[in-house]
């Protein structure tokens, strides 16, 4: 009877610091790269069962694009008749990816699928959604397998736009200077002074950077909010590439040219350095953007790691060690499956609980 009110006092307390864990902490995940050349990777995109797109270099000043996924990263080729350049900008939860690759005449947006490439023609593949349909420039558009491409001037409601940087389940595209099509209402522009909307959720949220170079986030109910930067000085700016289903945002900051901070932000503890909330794995790297974050909140991007070269990351919150059924839920059932499995369990369970009142 008393393990079990020590079990039910004990569960009461972890749960609730679990909730309201204040200072989200990272363990850090280095990427590597593809071999045969240079050692440079980086992360663009992640979906939400963790696989990672990006780049690699492979020989001399080639790049290809790849998927990392468990451990293990994929080269996944290029079009052939041009340089040997390609690079990976979307994922979907299908684990289906779009992106660019060089050619004899322009860049060729692709989609790649169960290990081949396809090439789609003239344009760059900027996003996919859970519907596969992709989204990019130069001149914005959208593809999908039953119509093609299009361009978003000769949607229902349309009018012509240079970039499509995002796409989300519902059909809405967003991009540059802030265009926001809606397949019921249209074009429209959902703020001013937007410079590009990289990012959109299923709820409608948004997220880039204004005229001024400042990041922001946008609401559909709520409006427009500033994000600002990490360190305000006269050059200072802000990029925010990616939200996820909750409105955290990730992104850069950068107090000179030479000077990017990978930032996460919500509305709760605005805009923090990256480089602060990671443990022990990430010393002697300096993390320097965020390209994307899914709903589990696991950040893929890049930075530079402790042999100088530039390396792709993946982080996840530390709490996901407690998902020990890996349900992606941290509950009772996690809880006693520590408690029965793990004599330390109680040392294990406090140093957890103290590290979230840090």
């Amino acid at each position: 009877m008393k393990k079990l009110a020590l079990f039910i006092f004990a569960y009461a307390l972890w749960v609730p610091c679990y909730h309201a864990y204040s200072q989200p902490l990272y363990t850090l995940t280095a990427l590597g790269d593809l071999p045969g050349g240079p050692f440079s990777s980086s992360a663009h995109n992640i979906n939400n069962h963790g696989q990672v797109v990006g780049v690699s270099s492979i020989t001399g000043s080639d790049k290809h694009a790849f998927i990392w996924d468990s451990g293990e990263m994929t080269d996944l080729g290029d079009i052939p008749s041009g340089p040997n350049i390609s690079s990976a900008l979307g994922i979907n939860d299908l684990g289906q990816v779009c992106g660019l690759s060089s050619t004899s005449n322009g860049p060729h947006f692709f989609i790649w699928e169960s290990g081949t490439m396809t090439d789609l023609g003239l344009g760059i593949g900027m996003a996919i959604n859970n519907n596969s349909q992709i989204v990019g420039g130069t001149s914005a558009f959208r593809w999908d397998a039953t119509n093609g491409k299009i361009n978003i001037a000769d949607l229902p409601g349309g009018s012509p736009q240079s970039v499509a940087f995002a796409i989300n389940d519902l059909g809405q595209i967003t991009g540059s200077l802030g265009f926001l099509y809606d397949p019921i209402d249209g074009i429209s522009t959902f703020a001013p002074n937007i410079g590009k909307a990289y990012d959109i959720n299923n709820h409608g949220q948004i997220t880039g950077n204004k005229t001024n170079d400042r990041a922001f986030f946008w609401d559909p109910n709520d409006g427009l909010t500033n994000l600002g930067v990490l360190i305000e000085s006269p050059s200072s700016t802000s990029i925010a590439y990616s939200l996820n289903i909750h409105g955290q945002v990730v992104g850069r900051s950068t107090i000179s040219v030479i000077n990017n901070t990978a930032f996460l932000w919500d509305a709760t503890h605005g805009m923090r350095d990256l480089n602060d909330l990671v443990d022990d794995s990430g010393n002697g790297w300096t993390l320097e953007v965020a390209r994307g974050i899914n709903d589990n909140g696991w950040i893929a991007g890049y930075g530079t790691n402790p042999s100088g070269h530039n390396e792709a990351f993946l982080l996840k919150p530390i709490i996901d060690s407690f998902d020990y059924n890996n349900d992606n839920i941290i509950n009772m059932i996690d809880f006693a499956i520590l408690i029965n499995t793990t004599p330390e369990s109680f040392e294990i369970f406090s140093q957890f609980w103290l590290s979230t009142l840090n």
